[in-house]
């Protein structure tokens, strides 16, 4: 085997004569063509004659660091042939043979790789854009979501996500102010109030809709003072008296007093002086 490997190194590292080695490569004994030097010798051969799949039937995956130059000219094959899969596994395999002497051609074979992929993604790119022209936004966004989970950085991608997000976040917006005119217009302030609560929540932040909200709430929290004063009223007619007296305790100040002018009774005006007290009484005992 000595005497193969010295014959083999002459022909192919000195003389470049591939072919002759390759020829001489038939004549060799089984246990010859098993030593790893040899098969690397003849992959190198096969290699730089650009017979990639004679290269790598050779050294059968081998992962030593002679072997690199034969994984670093497969890649660079398979980049000129744009199969960004075969490309991507021979750079694998050149750095697993952890030769120092092709650590820097390893990071220019990186970037060309990286350019085949990217370039390998560009019918995906354009199918989501004329599917966003074509106003068909469910797919563009899907096709969006797929392209960024296989290039994050490709902004593209994020601009149809960023701008579909936009779209449906007016279209919600649109539709939320559309119920709360139609409530507005049936004279359901406390529906209205919350859909404007739900739009400015969405985005919509315009200081004429934060008034118009804020003018609702003050409209809902009269009516509904209105209504507790009315419901105790009706209770203290109807002679309701612990349930009236429990609720008119809960009651604020001008609530109060509103039902106290409405009606002359006595206890009311227990209740107040107790409530006004300096050492707070529960309201279980007031009443």
């Amino acid at each position: 085997v000595e005497s193969v490997l010295s014959l083999l190194d002459l022909w192919v590292n000195h003389l470049a004569v591939y072919e002759k080695a390759l020829g001489f490569a038939k004549s060799l004994s089984k246990l010859a063509k098993k030593d790893k030097n040899v098969r690397i010798l003849l992959g190198l051969a096969c290699a730089r004659l650009n017979r990639i799949d004679n290269a790598l039937a050779w050294i059968e995956n081998l992962l030593e660091p002679e072997a690199a130059e034969i994984y670093f000219l497969c890649a660079a094959h398979f980049i000129k042939q744009f199969d960004n899969t075969r490309a991507s596994e021979m750079l694998l395999l050149l750095k697993l043979c952890q030769s120092s002497s092709f650590a820097s051609k390893i990071v220019g074979l990186e970037k060309d790789v990286r350019a085949l992929y990217v370039k390998s993604l560009e019918p995906l790119e354009d199918e989501m854009t004329q599917a966003w022209h074509a106003d068909d936004f469910e797919k563009a966004s899907r096709l969006a979501s797929r392209l960024l989970s296989l290039l994050p950085e490709n902004k593209a991608a994020q601009k149809i996500l960023n701008e579909n997000k936009r779209r449906e976040q007016n279209r919600k917006i649109n539709l939320l102010l559309q119920l709360a005119d139609e409530a507005k217009r049936r004279n359901d302030p406390i529906t209205e109030a919350d859909l404007l609560s739900q739009a400015i929540t969405a985005g919509e932040d315009s200081d004429a809709l934060r008034q118009r909200h804020e003018n609702l709430r003050q409209e809902v929290r009269r009516k509904r003072e209105k209504m507790e004063v009315e419901e105790v009223i009706e209770l203290l007619v109807q002679g309701d008296q612990t349930d009236a007296l429990l609720a008119y305790t809960e009651l604020k100040p001008y609530q109060r007093e509103h039902i106290r002018s409405s009606l002359e009774d006595p206890h009311l005006l227990w209740i107040e002086q107790a409530l006004s007290a300096e050492i707070p009484v529960k309201t279980e005992k007031i009443v």
